[in-house]
């Protein structure tokens, strides 16, 4: 599957570490908050979340009268990725209209 916008792939050799200095992607003045807008693959590298929060922004930003229109993310580990959560929350937005966990 081809990575699409927002969608990150951490590979083999690579490391994303996410913590309380690591600026949100979609706000870079606000630190130790990863809000995720797309899917998050970790493909055999590695994954840390330490003293922050990664949170997955489900349905952000579409026509939510059109069902076709819903973000539905998921998070993948494989081909032996690693992923630490060191006092640290994985979350899904839900203020958002359709927030779940698959």
């Amino acid at each position: 599957m081809a990575a699409g916008p927002g969608d990150i792939v951490i590979g083999v050799g690579q490391t994303l570490i996410i913590d309380e200095t690591t600026p949100n992607p979609l706000n870079p003045a606000e630190l130790g908050l990863w809000e995720q807008a797309g899917n998050l693959t970790v493909d055999g590298g590695t994954l840390i979340v330490r003293n922050a929060t990664l949170q997955f922004k489900m349905d952000d930003g579409w026509d939510f009268t059109d069902p076709a229109g819903y973000n539905h993310y998921s998070f993948i580990v494989n081909n032996s990725g690693e992923v630490y959560f060191d006092n640290a929350t994985l979350t899904v937005a839900t203020y958002q209209i359709y927030p779940y966990l698959k």
